[in-house]
């Protein structure tokens, strides 16, 4: 794979970034346009592993076993709230191409409880302005692209707590060091120990995310993240943490790409309750965890989404009409 530097010129990519490498020793941050023009000058190469439900699974759902991929990123508007189409496929690409220009791609998503807190947390819209792109997690926001006239299918819901694996698999393969902030020490720990049993030649690293947030611990872990070198740093503290941090700190940060992924780790550990993964695509992972844990979760799932419809019902019947109007 050819390695760059961090930003991509449409006209002649591989000498913008070789020049912008020696101007910056952090990448500066990669937008969906540097992604539309890479797919000219980098071979994405998706093979039956990068793909299915589990990559280690002889009977992957994966159908192409050679292909160079095509990757899509639609950037699209849902009521004013910016969202991308982004399958598994088109994400792997997008991981392809951050990592090789040495780029700072951060990729945070929306779901029910990122579309409540925009709407009730101050700020919070603020922390997704960085964004190289924003995909959709949970198929509750796909019914509202999909309500809005936007072209939104199943497939452009991305949860990690299920694709993981995937990004791992990919991640081994490719030779990319992880670095995992986020969780409680036991889970960071417990964690850790699983993925490199399942995934022995990955470089990963990881520090629990209960440390100040600011001051000299915060700077500790910064360094730490920095000084492992890492191609891709997952940051799971959950929202609005995670972004919030993100937002003040992200400059600090020498990664290729950022994601954002909330309490991943602990459903991977069994720290907390997993819903089968075949109601994921039918949208009622939020119903099984709300049974299984009600005292913590019936605000969550029982009033946000309320808040949520009372702010988008209008906005997303004014422009599916306009929508409409327009074909």
């Amino acid at each position: 794979m050819r390695r760059g530097a961090s930003t991509i010129d449409s006209r002649n990519p591989s000498a913008s970034l070789d020049r912008q490498s020696a101007e910056a020793g952090s990448g500066p941050l990669l937008t969906p346009n540097h992604f539309l023009a890479a797919r000219n000058c980098w071979h994405l190469h998706i093979d039956e592993t990068d793909i299915g439900f589990a990559t280690r699974n002889p009977d992957s759902h994966a159908h192409d076993t050679d292909m160079t991929h095509n990757m899509q990123l639609r950037h699209l508007s849902l009521a004013g709230i910016t969202i991308d189409l982004l399958t598994i496929r088109d994400l792997l690409a997008l991981l392809e191409v951050a990592t090789a220009t040495k780029g700072k791609c951060l990729i945070l998503n929306h779901n029910l409880h990122s579309l409540y807190l925009r709407h009730t947390s101050p700020g919070f819209i603020s922390c997704y302005s960085n964004a190289s792109c924003t995909y959709i997690d949970g198929v509750p926001v796909v019914w509202l692209a999909k309500a809005a006239g936007l072209p939104a299918r199943i497939e452009h819901r991305i949860t990690l707590l299920d694709r993981l694996n995937i990004i791992l698999d990919k991640a081994e393969r490719c030779g990319w060091r992880v670095y995992y902030l986020g969780s409680r020490a036991e889970v960071i720990d417990s964690g850790l120990a699983v993925i490199r049993q399942q995934y022995p030649k990955l470089e990963i690293s990881g520090h629990h995310g209960h440390f100040d947030k600011s001051g000299p611990d915060c700077d500790d872990v910064i360094s730490k993240i920095n000084t492992f070198e890492a191609d891709i740093l997952f940051v799971g503290m959950g929202m609005p943490l995670q972004e919030r941090w993100l937002s003040a700190h992200l400059s600090r940060i020498n990664a290729s790409v950022i994601l954002t992924c909330g309490a991943t780790l602990d459903y991977v550990t069994g720290h907390a309750y997993r819903p089968p993964a075949w109601v994921g695509p039918l949208g009622f992972y939020g119903i099984f965890r709300l049974v299984a844990d009600p005292k913590r979760l019936w605000r969550r799932y029982l009033v946000e989404p309320v808040i949520v419809l009372k702010h988008l019902v209008l906005p997303i019947m004014r422009q599916r009409l306009q929508s409409r109007h327009r074909n």
